[in-house]
């Protein structure tokens, strides 16, 4: 929408998790969670973050989850101690590792802003075909409550909501998303071989494949 400000976080850095912290929006882009400690935190809380994780990994730029941030007022909190250091990128990406397929790993940023502690989950889109959920996930309170569902595509919302993908347009965009990755990654490879002493880009990644990818988005749209 015209003249909405981007509340996206393209650099983690103090000065940007205040910018997007004073204007106050979750977006496609950007979550916040308030204060929790990874260790206590039970199955479910996980497999919440799990799905966000999932979300972000299939949305165009990937997107960011700021822990610390009150997600209702979008005020900085910030957490104690012993939250701040709970959030060990080995052990959390352990735990996101069994939910993601193909395995898709997030770095873990602990920023000091304001002189309040914040945790920043940076989540990349997928680097070469989108991210499937590995397995089901039950909450541990309600059984018949899934939290996670195997083998669905997950994806943010204009709502800021993290949500399966039941839309045929939403389903055709990912694909061709994952579509043209391939081929700029054909293309690379391609040039390597062909020229390996030339660093040169390539003007319009994809041209030479045009007709196939036209070919292909001819039937996705028949999906």
């Amino acid at each position: 929408m015209s003249g909405e400000k981007d509340t996206t976080i393209s650099v983690i850095s103090v000065e940007r998790i205040r910018e997007v912290v004073r204007l106050g929006n979750e977006n496609r882009n950007l979550d916040y969670k308030g204060g929790f400690c990874w260790e206590e935190a039970t199955n479910d809380e996980k497999c919440e973050i799990a799905k966000d994780i999932l979300a972000f990994s299939n949305t165009r730029d990937g997107g960011v989850i700021l822990i610390g941030v009150n997600d209702k007022s979008g005020a900085l909190e910030g957490l104690t101690e012993e939250q701040y250091t709970s959030f060990d990128q080995t052990k959390c990406n352990s735990f996101i590792h069994k939910y993601t397929d193909p395995r898709h790993t997030s770095k873990i940023h602990r920023i000091v802003v304001d002189q309040k502690r914040v945790v920043a989950i940076d989540i990349p889109e997928f680097a070469d075909v989108p991210i499937l959920c590995a397995r089901d996930a039950h909450s541990s309170v309600n059984q018949s409550k899934l939290i996670l569902r195997r083998a669905a595509l997950y994806m943010r919302t204009d709502k800021a909501t993290s949500e399966p993908i039941d839309d045929a347009d939403a389903m055709r965009e990912l694909l061709n998303r994952g579509l043209m990755r391939r081929t700029d990654e054909l293309l690379r490879a391609i040039k390597q071989i062909v020229l390996p002493n030339q660093t040169t880009t390539i003007s319009e990644p994809g041209a030479e494949f045009k007709a196939e990818v036209e070919d292909a988005e001819r039937y996705l749209s028949t999906l």
